[in-house]
Parts: structure tokens; C-alpha cells; sequence
């Protein structure tokens, strides 16, 4: 895979999921109005409680296709057939689960009811994971960004139909649950047509032997998604679903760079896979470049947090989320650790060394559950904001933990220098910020800071030669320009930075 290809791909699947995150963005501020705090909050809490419940029943199949499409495409669709089928045979396993203990939850009726609804999206949502690993993996990834943008204009102009006409949350539920099923089935019809011809096959032995080739992934996998929405899950049990609300509101801003992030490491994956394979200073240097970019990267989003926060929340929400402002300036500064939670747990993948993202992520699971719980109640009507501190702090642990184990199992990079010359680079804008906070229009002060610290990623030389010749290839990429790649392919191989 050349970097152009590779930057497309990253491209479709970065447009499908920020896309879709931004439009969601748009009308989850009219739901979060009309709902209030409470009913909000019970809204973000069951998406929170379906994701993870779907994304612990894929077993970890979903990167395990993908990896093995990627090395061997041999018998490819009978392997797509028994993994398929053994992912619904797990979707369905689960969503009986949920759906026989949701009655005993301790939530009111429409709660109640709601959770039952939103139950039965656990096998479609299952579907999509699935057939958006296969899309990946033959790099045919425009359907799935085609119907992963579709769908929330649809569901938001229903939705706000819906909640305009007098309907509340199991209404909004019964709507998540129709779209999804459409997507599924629309996505497998497309898939089966334009990339691969596959079915259902129900072959036990089979199945046997993928649980053991991925249980790795799988424990990892859960793990991950525990890590990103079981905090949501303390708070609600906790304090409420009010105070649920008041996080998901910030969360919501949030989320756009988490699929960011989601976004860009799948789509990078099957590269990162080769790349290795071929030899492992090429995965090495694709590390330290990610390392750069997305710490300039996580810079100017947190000063533009910290400006703008305040009035973009009372435009979007009104007066009645006030409370989410703090919580939204502290999770502005969540580009970074947001970006390597992806990154790094792909790159021991990538290298096959399963193992350490189930090791990285289980210290970090318990570092942010016991934190997530102390802050929470240190907090107390602040709730919100010691959460918000929770993830911020043990994201940056994670960043540390999993830097530890790379070093120490697969290979030895230079994080080091690449967030020295970011940290030199944002002092100015930072001391800026510090003394023209309340002095100066909150806008052009954000552009003083901004123009600052691009000036200091050109003069502590933030980025290399090569990144930026990259960088330019990608963008030469979509507009169907050609590059040179012989001259790029050479740089990527004897570049010694």
C-alpha cells in the first residue's frame, strides 16, 4: 500500500466517521434541549450501555478479519462466512442477556423500556463492525462512509420530528433501532455485491479455533470500550442521570476526536500490518510521525477549548447546561491521550504482540475505574468535572504505560524529543493565554495564540522533512494529482530522521 492509497483510505473513513459525528453534534443539541438533563443523560447512558455491550460481544473478530484479510486473502470468503456467522451467533447470545436483566435495573419505566429497545441494536450494530472490517480490509471503504453519513441526517430529522411533536425517549430509541437495522441490511447487500460474495455458515470447529486465535483481541477489545464508556456507567450509578447529562453534553464535543482518532488508526491498520511485515523501521518511523502530529495537533484544540468553550455551549444548549462548561474545558485537552488510545494498542498489533494492548489496557482499566469512582465522590456536586479529570489523567497514563511497553518489547523510539519541540513550540501561546485572557476579545486572542504557536512549530522545527512531504502527498492524493513517488518511496526508506 503506497502512502497515497493509504492517506485515501484514511480519508473515507475519516470523513465517514467526523462527518457523522459533527451532524450528530448538531442535533443532539436540540435533543439535549427538549429532553432536559435527566432524559438526555438516560439517552447517553443507554447509547453508552449498548456500545459496550456490542462491542464486547464481537469477540474481537472484527480486527481478527482484518488482520488475517491482510496477510492471506486465500478461501477469503468462506473465512468472511464462519466469522460473520459466528459474530451474530455472539450479537444475538447477548442481546437476550441484556434484554433479560434490563427489567431488574433499578431505572423508572420509560428507562426501563427504553433499554429494552435499544437491546435489539446490539445485532445490527455487530453487522456493521463486521462488514466494515471486510470494507477496510479490501480498502473498498467509500459504502461504508456513503451509509455512515446517511444515517444520522436521517435519524436527525425524524428525531427532531419526534421530540417536536410532543414523543420522548422511547421514541427517539425505537428510531435508533429502525436505522440501524436499515444500515445493516443495506451495508450487507452492498458488501456481498461489490466486494466480496459471502453467507452464513455455522461450522463449530471452526468457530473454536478463531475464539482461540482472538481471544487476545477480544480481551483487549472489551477492555477498550470499558475504558471509553464505563465512567459514564459510574456516574449514572452514582449521582444520576442529571449529572449524566451535564457530561454527555461536553462529551458530545469530544466524541468528534475519538472517532477522529477511530477513524484513523483502522484505517491505517492494514498499512501499519504491512509495514511491518516488511521491515520494522518503517513501522517505527510511521510511530514517531504519528507522535508529532497529533501532539501539534492536540495543542491549539485545548487553547481553542479553553477560549470558546463558554459561548459555544450557551449558543448550542442554553443556559440550562452551564454546569458542562468546566467539564468542556478540561476534556479539550483530550486530543492527545484520544488519539493514542487508538494509535498504540494497533501498533502492538500490527507488530503481533497481542498480548500487550491486554496488558496495557487491564493496568489502565483499573487505574481509571478506582479513579473515575474517587473523583466522582470528591467532587460530589462537581461530579462531572472529577470524571472529566479521571479520563484526562489516566489518558496520559495510558500514553506512558503503553510507550513502556513498546520500548521494552518491540522497538525503541524517540517520543521524547517529538513532545519537547511540541511543549517548546506552545510555550509562547500558552503565556499569551495566561496574561491576555481577560483583556482581550476572546476571538482574536485565540487567533494571536494560534498564529503563535504555528510560528513556533516552524522554528523548534516540529515536523520533519518527511512528514511534511507526506502531508503533501496525501492532499496531492485527493485531488488526483501524481506525486512523485519513486522520489517519496526513496525519502521513506534513507530519510534519517
Amino acid at each position: 500500500m503506497t502512502v497515497e492509497r493509504a492517506a485515501k483510505n484514511i480519508g473515507w473513513v475519516f470523513g465517514a466517521y467526523v462527518v457523522r459525528r459533527l451532524v450528530r453534534l448538531g442535533y443532539m443539541a436540540t435533543f439535549a434541549q427538549v429532553l432536559k438533563p435527566y432524559g438526555f443523560g438516560s439517552y447517553i447512558f443507554l447509547l453508552s450501555l449498548v456500545e459496550t455491550v456490542a462491542s464486547t460481544c464481537a469477540l474481537g473478530l472484527n480486527l481478527f478479519l482484518m488482520r488475517r484479510l491482510n496477510r492471506d486473502r486465500a478461501d477469503a470468503a468462506s473465512f468472511v462466512s464462519r466469522v460473520f456467522s459466528l459474530n451474530l451467533a455472539s450479537a444475538a447470545l447477548f442481546t437476550v442477556g441484556l434484554l433479560v436483566l434490563a427489567p431488574f435495573t433499578r431505572y423508572g419505566g420509560d428507562v426501563k423500556t427504553a433499554m429494552l429497545v435499544m437491546g435489539l441494536t446490539i445485532v445490527p450494530v455487530a453487522i456493521v463492525a463486521i462488514l466494515h472490517s471486510t470494507s477496510a480490509a479490501y480498502e473498498r471503504l467509500w459504502i461504508f462512509a456513503v451509509l455512515e453519513n446517511t444515517t444520522p441526517l436521517v435519524e436527525a430529522a425524524v428525531g427532531l420530528v419526534l421530540l417536536r411533536t410532543g414523543f420522548g425517549l422511547v421514541s427517539l430509541c425505537t428510531l435508533h433501532l429502525v436505522l440501524w437495522w436499515l444500515y445493516a441490511l443495506l451495508f450487507f447487500v452492498l458488501v456481498r455485491r461489490r466486494i466480496l460474495r459471502f453467507g452464513v455458515v455455522f461450522d463449530w470447529r471452526a468457530w473454536m479455533t478463531y475464539l482461540r486465535q482472538s481471544w487476545q483481541i477480544w480481551a483487549f477489545t472489551a477492555q477498550a470500550i470499558l475504558y471509553v464508556n464505563f465512567g459514564v456507567i459510574i456516574l449514572s450509578v452514582l449521582t444520576g442521570n442529571d449529572n449524566v447529562g451535564y457530561f454527555g453534553v461536553a462529551a458530545i464535543f469530544v466524541e468528534v476526536v475519538r472517532y477522529a482518532a477511530m477513524s484513523f488508526s483502522w484505517a491505517a491498520f492494514p498499512y501499519m500490518v504491512r509495514a511491518w511485515h516488511r521491515e520494522a523501521e518503517e513501522l517505527r518511523r510511521f510511530h514517531e510521525s504519528c507522535v508529532r502530529l497529533v501532539a501539534a495537533a492536540a495543542v491549539p484544540v485545548g487553547i481553542l477549548g479553553l477560549l470558546l468553550t463558554a459561548p459555544m455551549l450557551r449558543l448550542l444548549f442554553g443556559v440550562q447546561y452551564l454546569a458542562s462548561i468546566r467539564v468542556l474545558q478540561v476534556l479539550s485537552w483530550m486530543v492527545f491521550p484520544l488519539m493514542f488510545d487508538q494509535i498504540l494498542p494497533q501498533v502492538c498489533f500490527a507488530a503481533g504482540h497481542s498480548l500487550l494492548p491486554v496488558l496495557g489496557h487491564g493496568i489502565m482499566n483499573t487505574l481509571r475505574i478506582v479513579l473515575s469512582v474517587v473523583l466522582v465522590i470528591w467532587f460530589g456536586e462537581r461530579a462531572p468535572e472529577g470524571l472529566a479529570w479521571a479520563q484526562l489523567l489516566t489518558g496520559l497514563a495510558c500514553f506512558v504505560v503503553y510507550t513502556t511497553l513498546i520500548r521494552r518489547y518491540i522497538y525503541r523510539f524517540r517520543a521524547a524529543e517529538a513532545l519537547a519541540r511540541v511543549a517548546l513550540a506552545a510555550g509562547v501561546p500558552v503565556l499569551l493565554l495566561l496574561v491576555l485572557r481577560d483583556r482581550m476579545n476572546v476571538l482574536l486572542l485565540a487567533a494571536l495564540t494560534l498564529a503563535a504557536f504555528a510560528a513556533g512549530v516552524y522554528l523548534f522545527r516540529v515536523f520533519t522533512a518527511r512528514e511534511v512531504e507526506i502531508i503533501r502527498r496525501a492532499i496531492l492524493s485527493f485531488r488526483r494529482r501524481t506525486p512523485d513517488v519513486v522520489q517519496a518511496e526513496v525519502e521513506d526508506r534513507y530519510d534519517p530522521e
